[in-house]
């Protein structure tokens, strides 16, 4: 049995991400392996990756939720900015989009850069839960196809982290991921949140108002990007009919299934709980009642 504090055991993946002709966003991009023999390898497949035409897949970075950028024909607060930031920080420039507004992707300088990622774990979507490092950085990167033990000094300098240190995520965990990287990731995201950096200068996720989606909207509230997506699909279905709240929402699309939207959740280790448990919804009032850093998703 593994010790609690032993490293768990990742695979290098070598490749390049792509951002031309694609919609990334601040905690995701697409990412070509040089060898596709290496999605094979990978420990835990809940579904074989997904490849596109041109080899690449999507990847989901770990422990990280970005401010949506465009979804459902709005965004989020910092949405835009923190894809910008995320693109920068790979080496991007010179990022031009099909269109005002829109995310599509039609040029950038270079056209790819390399990168290795970590992963050990392919979600039900087909996308390689990933750490991410640049290639060719300080400390230089994991040979391709190796296994590599992943401690705190390489996740350190994993992309993941720079972007819940600069407080550009929200932290976003599963019990899928290794405790004591849970506990890693909690400390960057407190000490960020403590910071008042980033998302965390705006985040109202505690008690926000919910009369429409322009409130949390790129012009209004900033809150938890998971509930803004169940948000956002409760107040669509609201204009086609439906009668109650986000929480009368969450319980009529509760169940096992692609269609369950009422994520069992754990709150500081305790046995998970659904998430419609942990929010009141009181006229226009929507309130998370436990920290947003205690929570810990069961992965679907």
């Amino acid at each position: 049995m593994m010790e609690p504090d032993s490293p768990t055991d990742y695979l290098a993946v070598a490749g390049e991400l792509v951002i031309v002709g694609d919609e990334p966003d601040g905690n995701s991009v697409r990412f070509r392996a040089d060898d596709r023999s290496r999605w094979t390898r990978i420990e835990e497949q809940r579904r074989p990756v997904t490849l596109a035409a041109d080899g690449t897949t999507q990847l989901r970075l770990e422990g990280v939720d970005a401010p949506e950028a465009r979804l459902g024909g709005t965004a989020q607060p910092l949405g835009v900015e923190v894809r910008e930031a995320l693109l920068a920080r790979l080496g991007f420039s010179g990022v031009e989009y099909a269109a005002p507004g829109s995310n599509r992707v039609v040029a950038a300088t270079p056209a790819t850069v390399r990168a290795v990622i970590l992963t050990r774990m392919v979600e039900t979507t087909g996308r390689p839960v990933s750490y991410l490092l640049l290639d060719g950085g300080i400390g230089g990167s994991p040979a391709d196809g190796s296994t590599v033990a992943l401690d705190q000094a390489l996740l350190e300098r994993t992309v993941n982290a720079w972007l819940l240190r600069q407080g550009l995520v929200y932290l976003l965990l599963y019990g899928s991921n290794p405790p004591q990287q849970r506990a890693w990731l909690q400390a960057m995201a407190a000490a960020a949140r403590t910071a008042g950096t980033g998302v965390w200068m705006q985040d109202v996720t505690e008690v926000f108002k919910l009369d429409g989606p322009a409130s949390i909207g790129p012009s209004g509230q900033l809150v938890f990007p998971k509930l803004f997506r169940r948000a956002l699909d409760h107040l669509h279905d609201v204009d086609h009919g439906f009668d109650g709240s986000l929480v009368d929402w969450l319980l009529a699309h509760s169940g096992p299934g692609p269609g369950d939207e009422n994520d069992q959740v754990s709150v500081a280790g305790a046995d998970p709980i659904r998430l419609s448990e942990l929010l009141r919804h009181d006229g226009e009032k929507v309130s998370l009642s436990v920290d947003l850093l205690d929570l810990v998703f069961v992965e679907k």
